[in-house]
């Protein structure tokens, strides 16, 4: 990690672009390590930092890294503050149960490339739309419930006209 941070001082703002972690990482690599692979040493390659948001950093900068943080917080916001409005207790346990799975993921990409891997990058796009959907569902459910009861109240009191 270490080494990857001094690509964050090189290019703090933009990064090196999308992709570019293999190739850029080894001008900036401390040590060379060794693999031994039947009995023959080769040298290692890193095509990943071991660390989603510090190659989201060094790809993309500390913008892309902002912007990235910024939706994950505002999607995490809005599911944390719609799943418990107007569902059943199979709808609120489905929502958070596939909000804990993407949690899982967030938190685990701390320290792995998870979603540089294609099986954890699509179950954490499924878990993340059935979450939102659900979240939807229950907001608009919410709001549809509050306009029948203003409804309501309009016809049992209707205001005097002048």
């Amino acid at each position: 990690w270490k080494d990857s941070l001094k690509m964050v001082r090189d290019f703090p703002l933009w990064g090196t672009g999308l992709g570019t972690f293999r190739y850029i990482f080894p001008n900036y690599r401390s040590k060379i390590d060794f693999l031994v692979v039947n009995g023959v040493p080769r040298q290692a390659t890193w095509n990943f930092a071991h660390n989603d948001y510090l190659q989201l950093l060094v790809e993309c900068g500390m913008l892309g890294l902002c912007l990235a943080l910024w939706a994950l917080v505002a999607t995490l916001r809005f599911l944390l503050s719609n799943l418990n409005r107007n569902l059943n207790g199979l709808g609120a346990t489905l929502g958070y149960s596939c909000l804990a799975g993407v949690l899982a993921l967030v938190f685990h990409s701390f320290v792995d490339f998870n979603l540089h891997i294609p099986a954890n990058a699509l179950i954490f796009c499924v878990l993340l739309c059935l979450a939102i959907n659900l979240a939807n569902l229950a907001k608009n459910k919410a709001n549809t419930t509050a306009e029948i009861a203003e409804s309501a109240e309009a016809k049992n009191n209707p205001s005097n006209p002048g």
